[in-house]
């Protein structure tokens, strides 16, 4: 859910800097002013979507961080992941646990990096 927010977020924020990029576009007549304003604003721009990804690699770490609440829960996933022959009779677990270790490589990409090799193994 934080990081669905926080592509909420980025979205609004990107929409509304388009949309006031073409206000300003329209009001200004002059050629060389109108460019000067538009590289100012692609440059404010830029530095905003550098600080939106900034928070979006912060809360990837948070969440797969030694305390928190999803790392307590990798340990059991990837003993279940790993061990696919001697959970073959529930097959309920291999999947949710598949699905679980997909979501888990969405979130982080570290721990994608870390256990890619794993996923094409089961």
């Amino acid at each position: 859910e934080i990081l669905v927010h926080l592509e909420n977020v980025e979205s609004m924020i990107k929409k509304k800097r388009n949309a006031m990029l073409e206000k300003k576009k329209k009001r200004t007549k002059d050629e060389k002013s109108s460019k000067g304003n538009i590289e100012e604003d692609l440059a404010v721009g830029a530095s905003r979507d550098y600080e939106l990804e900034l928070a979006r690699e912060s809360v990837e770490k948070n969440l797969v961080s030694p305390g928190s609440l999803f790392a307590s829960l990798l340990k059991p996933l990837l003993h279940v992941c790993r061990n696919s022959k001697s959970f073959a009779g529930h097959p309920r677990l291999m999947t949710n646990a598949v699905m679980c270790l997909c979501k888990m490589m969405y979130v982080s990409v570290e721990f994608c990096d870390e256990h890619l090799q794993l996923l094409f193994t089961l």
